[in-house]
């Protein structure tokens, strides 16, 4: 098998094409929670997440819902009462470490013979030092904190999605499609279909609000003590008559096109946010998002109908400095800063992860960059994974023209972007699966950038030692911490700015298209 080490073996024979052209985007199976549809494809031995029952009146976008369920180089190297869940404390197994390599047998000298004459011994030949790979940081403790709640909200809160940034002591998290419930609400089972009980206070389908996106913010671990951050998140909306709800997407339709499409049109936060100095306000943060059109593909019924990704787009977040810089009714700041970022025929740069090239030691403060890293699937063979990036410099995040794209067959940044199946633009390669959502982050406690991503339940890292461009700076990823789910578990994050220190790491996932589950890794 093909290491991480060895993907370019065969690259010069290979070279980084062009891919400018637009190619109508294949429609995607029904999903109703923002991107579970493209985990469905992945776990088709998963039982079907809990679903609501639609009422025949329900809105077209509520029926929609719940009809889909399921050449410069500065590299420097819910509202309310939550769902029933007892949050559990459990050690993670951590794979065991190598065993330390055998000493090489010697045999001994053969002994003089008595006729023979004395002669010098000889120095043995110096051992060539063999170089250290890269080991991935170990575990000390772990613990799951249960599902993300604000106490403030009355009723159950549901969404997916996640991932977010830090700056000012603060975390923001977006999620994709979110909405409260004003009576009872679905209860998870262990992973298990859940058990659903009747909303009945509003709404055919029980629901008090509904939201494609919506952005919720976090003290970061210095302000928030002792207290579980997964029972500290604080959302917005709450109109202040007891039933909360999601008011509105912070970030919705723009163009002619998009308003056309009314409640179909949706943007599904599921990546991080960085802070770009030279580029944002000093609050603000920037992220790159998939949109879709939800009912490209209409079956007749109103709100039945099949999501198709129709692009990503960039938008920026404004932080605030504290919930009550946020008016009653409200939600974030955001705004789209390119409308149409990629087409789903190019590798979806950003939407892996971002990363912000002042956020590493020894990068060049007076010309920062903004990097965009892209997964794709099968492209290195069938069941595998690899990484792309692209990057842009900081003052010119808006203007795509800016954007180059990584060969590592040439060593160069290119202004052509390459096809999803150019090998020659991997900068790293996973054998052993799809890579789902992750993150790339500077961590102060391993002195290295490091690569944390999630495959279903579990999540893995890879530790970066050296240029993130180069395949052979990449570790063997491990896995260090799993979820206790059985059910559809995706969507996993990594807020490597909630703990300041570096000793912790905060995670977080989405499960069965409803709950965002929370959990910690101290480092050892």
């Amino acid at each position: 098998m093909f290491t991480s080490g060895t993907i370019v073996a065969f690259a010069s024979l290979l070279s980084c094409s062009v891919n400018l052209s637009v190619v109508e985007a294949k429609p995607h199976h029904q999903h109703h929670h923002g991107l579970a549809h493209e985990h469905l494809h992945q776990r088709r031995d998963v039982a079907d997440a809990p679903r609501f029952d639609v009422a025949p009146s329900a809105s077209h976008a509520v029926q929609a819902m719940a009809a889909s369920a399921a050449a410069h180089d500065p590299d420097p190297i819910p509202v309310g009462k939550p769902p029933a869940i007892k949050p559990a404390e459990a050690k993670v197994k951590v794979d065991p470490a190598p065993p330390a390599a055998k000493k090489e047998y010697q045999a001994p000298a053969p002994k003089k013979e008595e006729s023979a004459p004395e002669t010098k011994k000889e120095e043995p030949a110096p051992k060539k030092k063999t170089p250290k790979k890269a080991k991935a940081p170990s575990v000390a403790h772990s613990s799951i904190l249960g599902y993300a709640t604000d106490k403030a909200f009355n009723a159950a809160t549901y969404r997916d999605g996640g991932g977010g940034g830090c700056i000012g002591g603060k975390c923001v998290i977006g999620f994709s499609d979110s909405t409260t419930c004003a009576g009872e609400y679905v209860t998870p089972a262990g992973g298990k279909k859940g058990v659903t009980k009747s909303c009945k206070d509003s709404g055919p389908l029980g629901m008090s609000s509904f939201a494609h996106n919506s952005f919720s913010v976090l003290d970061c671990a210095e302000k928030l003590g002792k207290k579980s951050p997964a029972k500290s998140i604080h959302d917005f909306g709450d109109t202040g008559s007891g039933n909360s709800n999601f008011s509105k997407a912070v970030l919705g339709p723009v163009t002619p096109k998009e308003k056309k499409m009314g409640g179909d049109f949706a943007i599904w936060p599921n990546s991080n946010l960085v802070h770009v100095p030279t580029a944002l306000k000093k609050n603000q943060l920037v992220g790159v998002y998939g949109a879709v059109n939800m009912n490209s593909h209409k079956s007749g019924k109103s709100g039945e109908g099949k999501p198709t990704d129709l692009y990503t787009t960039m938008a920026t977040i404004d932080v605030p400095h504290s919930a009550a810089d946020v008016p009653t009714g409200s939600t974030l700041k955001g705004k789209r800063i390119i409308t149409k970022l990629w087409t789903p025929d190019q590798p979806q740069y950003g939407k892996f992860t971002l990363l912000s090239s002042h956020t590493i030691p020894g990068a060049d403060k007076k010309n920062p960059y903004l990097y965009l890293f892209a997964v794709v699937h099968d492209t290195p063979g069938k069941g595998k994974s690899a990484l792309k990036v692209a990057r842009v410099p900081a003052e010119d995040i808006k203007n795509k023209e800016k954007y180059e794209f990584y060969c590592t067959v040439s060593k160069q940044w290119k202004s052509e972007i390459p096809k999803k199946s150019d090998t020659a633009s991997n900068i790293f390669v996973w054998e052993d699966g799809k890579m789902d959502t992750g993150e790339i982050f500077w961590s102060k406690k391993h002195d290295s950038l490091v690569l944390v991503f999630q495959k279903f339940g579990a999540f893995y890292i890879s530790t970066i030692k050296g240029k993130f461009v180069n395949p052979r700076s990449y570790s063997e990823p491990e896995k260090f911490f799993e979820t206790e789910e059985k059910g559809l578990v995706y969507g996993g994050h990594a807020y490597p700015g909630w703990d300041q220190s570096g000793e912790k790491l905060l995670l977080s996932w989405s499960v069965d298209v409803n709950w965002i589950g929370m959990g910690i890794v101290e480092w050892a």
